[in-house]
């Protein structure tokens, strides 16, 4: 079991080191597309400063926009590889506080002094690309494996125990409970070191893979920028004509994929239920002229024909 220990915290530590190593990798490739980015600045300082015409301002701001844009690209990288090192260093600072304030609710159990312990810097969840520095992870996760080992000291320890008074005690199957509770309370810790060493694990890969999922996004960038450098042919009118079949069929790709409008949508609903409402309204209208048509022939029915006073006085006569 000793071995066993000893062997996955060793694998985690080489672990860590490559981690670590990788990050600082990641650095080197920065300097090197922010020496090659210095280097579109300074040509075109150079050209405004040598070509000073209005008109050649103007073509040149083309290059400045596309220096721009590297910049912003290669900055947001950078940013990400902030925020990749500072969450290896808030990991494996809680999981040390967590760790901590385990070894202080059992200290009569596991006999370590948290006081002995190095202080590491508070780590600021408001700070998420605060750089604390190569220093201070390897500090933070140093002490956090220590703390791992000297739990499975005391785990080997209580281990080794339960065998001495099993074997050396000669009083038979009378402290079978108190030997069943002492393995209780070691498989409890044992779990504890385990949890632990998985802890790490994952942060371990899951850290891996975020640089090198970077790393891939630095080489990439790199071969782009690289391309630019070395493409010396001058863009004009005549490009376009000979526009190669395969940026026609992208064209081609990403206006299929474009979807409908939405605004032009919501204009076709407007206009159907205006169109419906004129309908409806109409169809009213027409109703009401039909129900008033109705009632004057109904009353016209009604009506009476009286002839005038003259005539009827002349008849009665």
């Amino acid at each position: 079991m000793e071995n066993e220990y000893s062997s996955k915290l060793e694998k985690l530590t080489n672990n860590f080191q490559n981690l670590i190593l990788f990050s600082k990798k990641l650095d080197q490739e920065k300097l090197l597309i922010n020496e090659q980015l210095q280097h579109f600045k300074d040509t075109h300082s150079t050209l405004t400063k040598s070509n000073n015409k209005q008109v050649f301002i103007f073509c040149l701001d083309s290059f400045l926009f596309q220096y721009k844009v590297f910049s912003m690209e290669i900055n947001n990288l950078n940013k990400i590889h902030l925020m990749i090192k500072n969450r290896l260093y808030c990991d494996y600072y809680k999981l040390y506080k967590m760790l901590l304030k385990y070894i202080s609710s059992n200290f009569d159990d596991l006999k370590i002094r948290v006081d002995d312990l190095p202080i590491v810097p508070v780590y600021k969840d408001l700070e998420p690309l605060y750089d604390y520095g190569y220093t201070n992870i390897e500090l933070v996760h140093n002490v956090l494996l220590e703390c791992i080992k000297n739990i499975t000291l005391m785990y080997l320890k209580k281990e080794e125990n339960i065998r001495d008074y099993q074997t050396k005690t000669n009083v038979g199957f009378g402290i079978s409970n108190f030997i069943n509770t002492m393995n209780h309370e070691k498989e409890i810790l044992k779990g504890k070191i385990d949890l632990h060493i998985d802890y790490v694990a994952f942060f371990n890969i899951s850290q891996f893979k975020y640089m090198r999922r970077l790393h891939n996004v630095y080489n990439e960038f790199d071969k782009q920028l690289k391309n630019t450098v070395s493409e010396d042919h001058s863009f004009c009118f005549a490009d376009i004509l000979k526009e190669s079949n395969e940026d026609i069929l992208i064209l081609d790709e990403i206006k299929d994929s474009i979807p409908e409008n939405k605004e032009s949508n919501l204009e076709t609903k407007v206009k159907f239920e205006s169109d419906k409402n004129v309908e409806t309204k109409v169809e009213v209208e027409n109703n009401e002229k039909e129900q008033i048509n109705e009632l004057i022939e109904s009353n016209n029915v009604d009506i009476p024909t009286f002839e005038s006073i003259e005539n009827s006085s002349n008849g009665d006569a």
